[in-house]
């Protein structure tokens, strides 16, 4: 599962000016890994729901309404309850993190 997430992000993102940043760095790739299997619990039905919210938030960064965030960030964060929250097709996440 966190193979397919890491070979889904973007390597990079372009930003509205020209420039463009590496996304996929922040950490190597077996620690990411870890970081996102222990995140998600290792539930095939949380990473379905992430990788549906991955595809919402390139097409968002893609058209300039939100900004890309380094891979790493974007597991450590959840981004995807954020993206899930938006406005949208998306009915929000039936995995909200419990405070």
């Amino acid at each position: 599962m966190g193979e397919e997430l890491w070979n889904a992000y973007p390597p990079a993102f372009t930003f509205s000016h020209g420039g463009m940043f590496i996304a996929r760095t922040g950490m190597p790739k077996d620690k990411f890994i870890d970081m996102y299997l222990e995140k998600i619990g290792r539930n095939p039905e949380k990473h379905s729901h992430v990788m549906k919210q991955l595809d919402r938030y390139v097409k968002l960064v893609q058209t300039g309404k939100i900004n890309g965030h380094k891979l790493s960030d974007w597991v450590a964060n959840e981004i995807w309850d954020t993206i899930a929250s938006m406005p949208g097709e998306s009915t929000g996440s039936p995995f909200k993190r419990s405070v």
